[in-house]
């Protein structure tokens, strides 16, 4: 290839332009004393430097080439990038991880960062997406069971003031467990993975949304118990009347759960998925299982109902102070021997 004496004199003059640049970066920004022979300047920043201080000088080169002028605007972005990318204090390395967001190799990438780059820096901060998911499933197994123990002590805390039974409210909340047990078991099974937020919200919602369904049932065998010779007539008639109540506000819980899961992405429509299915779970368990459970264990609640264990207390005291050692009846003699000692006063 033949180069032109004007393409010569070109290239001859961007050198001495850079060369010069050269030397005015090392006289600028790089310590005092620094020698220019020996010197090292990244081509990213001497780039920089161009744009932003010497890009008049160049000016006189262009004329008119529209090839150059379209070159030089690519070179501008250097800055802006530059800006993104190092400030005075700090600087920023971006990466792209081929894989899922929670893989276990990319969980294994991401340990090795946080070890390795201390190893270079004393302050770092690592962030982004498969960063995050990390440090959630570090705590994850702890929050997990704190959110679990806290819900299922303050239901049961209500549900004693409620019923006022000790075995009752265990009963209930048993069941509906039992339900977030098994809508949890679906994508496992199905090798299905859920976000480590999904997990603890749906967990504290479907507890929450769903014990009403068994507390409504509950009440209602236990309101008409006594109207009913056949606790089975009576556990047949509560279901009847409960149901319509559970199934309308059931089906619209579960309705949209399955909604947001088909018209959203990632997270969120997870989210709709486990609370449509964890819905629909609880539901078939109140009103297919419960009372089942209700009848197998109504004796053991009738034990432990707050009225008889109280009676039986003040009942065991009361006898304890009849059959109380120190106590003696009166003898005939001495009931006489007061009656007259009170007719002579």
């Amino acid at each position: 290839m033949c180069i032109r004496d004007r393409d010569k004199e070109k290239v001859a003059l961007m050198k001495n332009f850079a060369n010069t640049w050269f030397d005015e970066y090392v006289g600028k920004y790089m310590p005092e004393g620094t020698d220019k022979e020996t010197a090292k300047v990244r081509l990213i920043d001497l780039l920089d430097f161009a744009v932003r201080e010497k890009l008049n000088s160049i000016s006189p080169l262009l004329n008119g080439n529209e090839e150059i002028k379209a070159y030089l605007d690519q070179v501008k972005q250097i800055s802006f990038a530059k800006a993104n990318l190092e400030s005075e204090n700090y600087s920023r390395i971006t990466f792209n991880i081929n894989g899922g967001v929670e893989d276990d190799d990319v969980f294994e990438l991401v340990k090795t960062l946080k070890t390795g780059v201390s190893d270079f820096y004393e302050e770092r901060y690592i962030t982004g997406e498969s960063v995050v998911c990390y440090e959630m499933s570090e705590y994850f197994m702890k929050d997990n069971l704190m959110v679990c123990l806290f819900t299922d002590l303050f239901i049961l805390v209500i549900l004693l003031i409620t019923f006022r039974n000790i075995s009752l409210p265990i009963i209930l909340i048993l069941a509906i467990q039992g339900g977030i047990f098994i809508n949890f078991a679906i994508p496992f099974l199905s090798k299905t993975s859920i976000s480590f937020i999904g997990y603890l919200i749906i967990s504290a919602i479907q507890m929450g949304a769903t014990i009403d369904y068994a507390i409504v049932l509950t009440n209602r065998y236990r309101g008409i118990r006594k109207d009913f010779t056949d606790r089975y007539d009576a556990m047949a008639a509560a279901t009847n009347a409960v149901f319509p109540t559970i199934l309308t506000s059931g089906v619209i819980l579960t309705a949209t759960g399955f909604v947001m899961s088909m018209l959203s992405s990632g997270v969120v429509a997870q989210l709709g998925l486990l609370l449509g299915v964890g819905t629909l779970t609880s539901i078939i368990i109140v009103l297919f299982v419960l009372p089942s459970l209700l009848l197998v264990t109504e004796k053991v609640v009738d034990k432990t109902d707050f009225s008889k264990l109280f009676r039986r207390k003040q009942k065991a005291a009361v006898e304890e102070v009849t059959l109380s050692p120190d106590f003696t009846e009166p003898s005939d003699n001495a009931v006489k021997a007061q009656k007259t000692e009170n007719e002579q006063g």
